[in-house]
């Protein structure tokens, strides 16, 4: 999560003034684009600090309560530490923030079939969480409208390669994009590598963090996401992982013909709605800097690889 803020010292007094907190020192966090985020070290234990540069109150608390939530029912998120005045949120220099219990833990670079069936067990877990158990709606930020928008601010910014890629896939997805017998619900809509802390030996998880982009959608776009980041090597989708990462899924959540059809076609989605918004975020947000190591490219070549894939899935995966 990028650093707007650069001033630690007035966030480390305007901490002091608000918690009972022995702190030692404040670290930025580099990673990430839309939030600032600090470790705050203090004698017995740590906490990450986030100030919310962007998204409104409204929806911060509801992702927050969706922490909650998956909180109470097992699954492990960063709990919200109380002000002394027992305040969750607070706001520095007009913006809201928070701070949060730190989750401890490893995040993987390179995975293996059983990193996949563990995240696809606890994927499955939170949708059904989320299917039966949450009343409320978090907006989805990132409707198909939303990223057509956001291409048509960055059409005249790219080369004829990108722009023949991307509109023949707006278009295509236009046709595609509406199936009445797929699942919609609060998704965690961000759970790359980055945002999934395993324990040392990596037999489990011990915690997922980042839910600033949760929103109402296809269920099966997590799992896409985790397709898209987790099962990719060298620009080769890795089938094996994929089946893996399913079979597993379904073991706790069974999908419906409709979601396992469409699956590729939500791949294929996912990779173009990230595509248009990392390509967004550097040319008209000038976020070049929080990029560096998340190439357009990346996500230009896993676009190319689910156009070309034979859709597989539908007739080998197996409970």
């Amino acid at each position: 999560m990028a650093v707007f803020y650069k001033n630690k010292k007035n966030i480390k007094k305007e901490i002091k003034k608000n918690y009972n907190l022995n702190i030692k020192y404040i670290k930025n966090i580099k990673e990430g684009t839309d939030n600032s985020n600090y470790l705050v070290k203090t004698n017995k234990t740590n906490f990450i600090l986030t100030i919310f540069e962007k998204i409104k109150k409204k929806n911060i608390n509801k992702c927050l309560k969706f922490m909650i939530i998956l909180n109470l029912n097992g699954i492990k998120t960063p709990k919200q530490i109380y002000s002394n005045k027992r305040k969750k949120i607070l706001y520095f220099e007009k913006k809201p923030y928070s701070i949060f219990s730190k989750i401890i833990g490893i995040k993987i670079n390179k995975t293996n079939k059983k990193n996949l069936y563990i995240i696809g067990n606890l994927l499955a877990k939170i949708h059904i969480i989320t299917l039966n158990k949450i009343d409320f709606y978090i907006k989805n930020r990132n409707k198909f409208n939303n990223i057509k928008k956001k291409f048509k601010k960055v059409r005249k910014k790219i080369n004829e390669e990108y722009k023949f890629l991307i509109e023949n896939e707006i278009s295509f997805h236009e046709k595609n994009i509406k199936k009445k017998k797929i699942r919609q619900c609060i998704c965690h809509s961000d759970l790359f590598r980055d945002n999934v802390f395993f324990n040392k030996k990596k037999k489990y998880i011990n915690g997922i963090i980042d839910f600033y982009f949760s929103g109402y959608e296809y269920l099966i776009s997590d799992i896409s996401i985790i397709i898209n980041d987790w099962c990719i090597k060298n620009n080769k989708i890795e089938k094996n992982k994929i089946l893996k990462l399913i079979r597993s899924y379904i073991k706790k959540n069974s999908l419906n013909k409709e979601e396992i059809n469409n699956l590729n076609i939500n791949m294929r989605y996912i990779a173009l709605r990230f595509l248009i918004t990392r390509i967004y975020d550097i040319k008209v947000k000038k976020k070049i800097k929080e990029y560096k190591n998340k190439k357009i490219k990346t996500f230009k070549n896993i676009l190319y690889k689910h156009i070309k894939n034979e859709f597989f899935y539908k007739k080998k995966y197996k409970k």
